[in-house]
């Protein structure tokens, strides 16, 4: 019961990306902590940042060179230098099957050019579709010559010569989804089954990615009765490469011994607010969120904002989210932390849409959400309100890494404020929602028309931990850049239907409290 003391591993942590640059020896241990009967503030600073002081001490005593572990020695894949979720796209739900070397050259650029990598979204990620079969004699993987003439590796260097981390895909059973179908290409796409050896090192030496999503399709009883995916894993881990491993296997169990990051419910293949909704309750139960820190994360699948060939908005059969939906559903994400990777078109121009419509790039690009999604504390957010029946209101809240100095003035924060806890709070009014059932358009309920009124959401300082209604917050609101005071006790705001609004709670000193 509630969310027990998770040991993290020691890690053998590469911070660039290729092998061998630096690495950083740290243990992590991340603990509850319990509601002292007074605040406490004139002791020694409260665990969470003295695990984070301990941290950043490790890390500058550290960073000297070491060479690359030998392949004897194994890590676990999740200590393999990734600490925070990944930001890009990714092929799959914008273009399913039709994926070939132009695309991924352009969607590199698009990312470069629409400022998208200067804000973290560095991934590039090829999904199901480029594999055919296996060489008769090396048995490693081949790809379709005719949509990638130049090679695998050479894309990979097209996408690092532009900073970007290059991703691919397979599948644990003998073929890939798509080859269990056989539709839309040959059946023979092989999967891992039994070569993983071989395509680790192929991934690794010879196309040099930074990435490996690696599916739930088929079977391997030939690994039995290891699962196939630490199969992988190991293999992964045995080439010295940092690649970040994302695993999709039982959905609702957590694998973090398995991967970075663990597929936690079925797929997220349309943009269905409801669907969503599902997928998000999935991915935040309290076992998830026990097994959340750095490299360590729930997935509930990508993000549906944006348009792309496959979800155009020119189709008027098709259900979409609104604006404020597709905000909402960012929102959340950014806060799990769950990957914001990106399924629309990034290329501008496209008749089907993209990401450039105002209010969608806004959402994309808004560096304070980002930051929340990327602290390096990697905390789970859970609930402190769940009123979901009756008044349909949730309130989330995370921690955040303490205010670093001369953080003051650019986000709000007063300048007195450095090293001093910070919260993420997300009011969310979600309004009753039946998410159960098959995957079908019911799972995307219309708005109301009228909508409903907004909800005044209130959350109290003893809701969000052990603080007394004393200590002053300053409090930010996210989306609308820009700080709406110092408060002590609670705080509340009006949320419309539907809408996720998030905040930045920055402990103040008393005396920034009195000038205010």
């Amino acid at each position: 019961p509630g969310d027990p003391a998770i040991p993290r591993k020691t890690r053998e942590r590469p911070l660039s990306d290729p092998p061998g640059a630096m690495t950083v020896v740290a243990s992590v241990v991340v603990v509850r902590r319990r509601r002292p009967s007074t605040r406490r503030r004139s002791t020694p600073p409260s665990l969470p940042r003295r695990i984070f002081l301990v941290l950043a001490s490790l890390s500058a005593a550290a960073l000297v060179p070491l060479p690359p572990p030998p392949s004897a020695c194994l890590v676990h894949a999740l200590d393999n230098g990734f600490s925070v979720p990944p930001m890009g796209w990714s092929s799959w739900y914008g273009n399913l099957w039709n994926v070939d070397e132009t695309l991924i050259k352009e969607t590199a650029d698009a990312m470069v050019n629409s400022g998208l990598r200067d804000l973290g979204y560095r991934t590039v990620w090829i999904d199901d579709g480029f594999a055919v079969a296996r060489d008769p004699n090396t048995r490693k993987i081949t790809i379709d010559p005719q949509l990638f003439p130049s090679g695998m590796r050479a894309l990979s260097d097209y996408v690092h010569e532009r900073g970007l981390l290059f991703g691919v895909y397979t599948s644990r059973g003998e073929k890939t989804c798509m080859g269990y179908s056989g539709k839309h290409g040959p059946d023979t796409r092989p999967g891992a089954c039994g070569y993983e050896t071989i395509d680790a090192d192929t991934y690794a030496n010879d196309w040099e990615i930074d990435l490996l999503k690696n599916d739930g399709c088929g079977s391997c009883q030939q690994h039995a009765p290891k699962d196939p995916h630490a199969v992988m894993r190991d293999a992964l881990n045995k080439t010295g490469r940092p690649i970040y491993y994302a695993v999709h296997n039982s959905y609702g169990v957590p694998h973090d011994d398995l991967g970075n990051d663990w597929r936690t419910g079925i797929d997220l293949c349309c943009p269905w607010y409801d669907l969503w909704l599902h997928l998000l309750d999935k991915a935040t139960t309290e076992e998830q969120r026990a097994r959340v820190g750095p490299g360590s994360f729930a997935n509930p699948d990508f993000l549906q904002v944006g348009w792309s060939r496959a979800k155009s908005k020119h189709r008027p059969d098709f259900p979409m989210m609104s604006l404020l939906e597709r905000r909402s559903h960012y929102t959340m994400w950014a806060a799990l932390p769950g990957p914001l990777v990106l399924g629309a078109e990034l290329r501008p121009g496209k008749e089907w849409g993209g990401i450039y419509d105002p209010y969608t790039f806004e959402t994309l690009t808004n560096p304070e959400v980002i930051a929340i999604n990327q602290d390096p504390l990697a905390a789970p957010m859970r609930p402190v309100v769940n009123d979901t029946k009756t008044r349909g209101i949730q309130v989330w809240m995370k921690p955040l890494a303490p205010v670093q100095p001369n953080a003051g003035g650019s986000d709000g924060v007063g300048g007195d404020s450095s090293g001093a806890e910070s919260l993420a709070v997300v009011l969310f009014h979600r309004t009753t929602v039946d998410a159960t059932g098959p995957p079908t358009n019911s799972w995307h309920t219309p708005l109301p028309d009228p909508p409903s009124p907004p909800q005044a959401i209130a959350v109290t300082w003893s809701e969000l931990g052990d603080y007394n209604d004393c200590v002053p917050f300053e409090v930010r609101d996210l989306w609308a850049r820009q700080t709406l005071g110092i408060y002590c006790g609670s705080f509340n705001a009006d949320v419309e239907e539907r809408e996720a609004r998030i905040y930045r709670f920055t402990e103040v000193s008393a005396a920034t409290a009195r000038m205010a």
